[in-house]
């Protein structure tokens, strides 16, 4: 009994975790939300019906993918603003995204209408619903710049409430929206309602902590600004790729059944991935901060890794004995065919999460040797599966072979920065 509390102790005595257990909760309740919106949707919809849903919101999140672009940005520079003790500058840091990414809408709304066909077509669906799609990835981009403020200034009760009105959003208002009468329009609209109702609150938030600090001409390191783009741009890409690229591509080239069961398959692992996904937010203002004042962040990466492969091994535990019951859950008993897919998309999602946290690391700590091979691994697997897909179960164990050689690539190159700067 006294080991247990000493270690309750140790564990709320150190801010990673405890951070880190409050984004998880609210992390839980945000796709918590997610999922009962697909429960329902799936439920009304039916197999093929909800297969096209599936892959529209694909495109949406394939397409947003630069929201974790900046959002990863956004929190490096935020998290050293703060550890600097530069109120105006974060002011300047706020009004900044608001600008450049309401431009960044409109540019999204432009180019989906002008690309709403093709896509359209190649995923089998109305080019208007690729076109609303593009809106919703618009705003889903500027949703995720506003919220990497409160994720580098390390207001993480801000930040987590904004996951739980998202959330609970989806879950009510937006599940709604999708059974209405509204069609796969009304579900578009209301898987996002809740993203953009939280964006509305963050940003409300954040003028209420620094809209009366100093005014200050954005200046930042133009260079660093785009060295760090660079290294996210190649994780959240790949993250994108080897996230949803896969339920994308059986669409193209799989029957509607099999689609809706590979889409059942995908919604299920992704749970695993989006249980951890909470760890780079925390790791990265943490990392960042403690890597400028000069001090080591071995720590906050122990700290995620721990978190991160203990959620990890439970998650898969549970696919391995209770795929069944998830997936009736999710879905209802119609996508029974998921069931032997389930544990090993599982293993390609605890593989992804790893790799994203010591990516994370890696760009907090300004380390971006990984960005080249990881690019090159994803691509590849992605050609694999556009020329080699005989089965669902094929498809499922080129992730897994694709998503370990990642991990290995992303590992290696970290610690041969880390050895050429201990040596200078």
């Amino acid at each position: 009994m006294t080991s247990l509390l000493a270690s309750y102790h140790r564990i709320r005595a150190n801010d990673v975790f405890r951070h880190g257990l409050l984004v998880l909760a609210a992390t839980l309740l945000l796709n918590g939300g997610a999922f009962i919106f697909h429960a329902i949707v799936s439920r009304k919809l039916g197999v093929a019906s909800y297969g096209s849903l599936y892959a529209v919101l694909s495109f949406v999140l394939l397409a947003s993918f630069p929201a974790g672009i900046f959002n990863t940005v956004v929190a490096k520079f935020a998290a050293e603003f703060r550890a600097l003790d530069d109120p105006a500058h974060l002011r300047a840091l706020t009004i900044a995204v608001c600008k450049s990414f309401g431009i960044g809408l409109i540019a999204y709304i432009a180019i989906g209408s002008a690309l709403a066909k093709p896509i359209g077509e190649f995923v089998h669906v109305p080019p208007w619903e690729i076109a609303l799609g593009a809106a919703m990835a618009g705003s889903v981009v500027f949703v995720f710049a506003s919220r990497a403020i409160a994720q580098g200034t390390q207001d993480f009760r801000g930040y987590s409430l904004s996951l739980v009105i998202e959330g609970v959003l989806k879950a009510t208002l937006g599940a709604a929206l999708a059974t209405a009468a509204f069609g796969l329009a009304g579900g578009i609209v209301g898987f996002f309602l809740g993203t953009l109702t939280s964006g509305v609150y963050t940003m409300w938030r954040l003028w209420n902590q620094v809209g009366r600090c100093a005014r200050a001409e954005f200046r930042i390191d133009l260079r660093r600004v785009f060295a760090t783009t660079i290294g996210a741009t190649a994780l959240m890409a790949c993250t994108a790729v080897l996230s949803y690229g896969d339920v994308l591509t059986v669409k193209h080239f799989f029957a509607a059944h099999d689609a809706g069961i590979y889409a059942a398959t995908s919604l299920g692992g992704k749970i695993l991935f989006f249980l951890v996904g909470f760890a780079p937010t925390v790791l990265i203002p943490k990392a960042a901060a403690s890597h400028s004042r000069g001090a080591s962040a071995l720590g906050a990466l122990r700290g995620a890794m721990l978190m991160v492969i203990g959620l990890s091994a439970a998650g898969l535990l549970a696919f391995v004995f209770g795929a069944a019951i998830i997936l009736r859950l999710l879905v209802g008993g119609d996508f029974a065919q998921a069931v032997p897919l389930l544990p090993w998309y599982g293993v390609a999602m605890a593989l992804l999460a790893i790799t994203n946290v010591i990516a994370s690391y890696s760009i907090a700590l300004h380390r971006f040797g990984f960005s080249i091979p990881l690019v090159c691994i994803s691509f590849a697997e992605m050609a694999t599966l556009f020329v080699y897909h005989p089965a669902l179960q094929s498809v499922v164990m080129i992730l897994i072979f694709g998503n370990a050689c990642a991990l290995v690539a992303v590992s290696a190159c970290l610690a041969i920065q880390s050895r050429k700067r201990a040596r200078i």
